[in-house]
């Protein structure tokens, strides 16, 4: 579970400055239950794929086998594709919602 709320914390918690300073290639994003588009940029998802990566090598121990290559493969690039495509502001719930299902169908295998 450390992974999740650390991948959210750090990853989107940078997600910002980093988005104000380099955020260049940018892509449309929904607003949830309002019809506002918002915009994310493709720089800031870099650093949510490479916190979940960092964390996952850092955290490696803890699984093996199948639940090793999920957590490696599977867990920074659907944090990054969650933190994508989730609607404005209802990121972080999204985060913790799909970050500990792998983590649980990781530690289960």
């Amino acid at each position: 579970m450390y992974m999740t709320i650390l991948t959210t914390t750090l990853g989107d918690g940078l997600a910002e400055p980093v988005g104000v300073r380099f955020g260049k290639h940018k892509y449309a994003v929904k607003g949830f239950l309002i019809d506002k588009t918002f915009y994310r940029s493709y720089e800031v998802s870099m650093v949510v794929f490479t916190t979940a990566l960092i964390l996952a090598l850092l955290f490696m121990h803890s699984f093996h086998g199948v639940g090793l290559a999920m957590m490696i493969i599977l867990f920074p690039l659907a944090m990054t594709l969650t933190e994508a495509k989730s609607p404005h502001t209802w990121d972080t719930p999204f985060l913790f919602f799909v970050g500990n299902l792998i983590i649980t169908a990781a530690y289960l295998l």
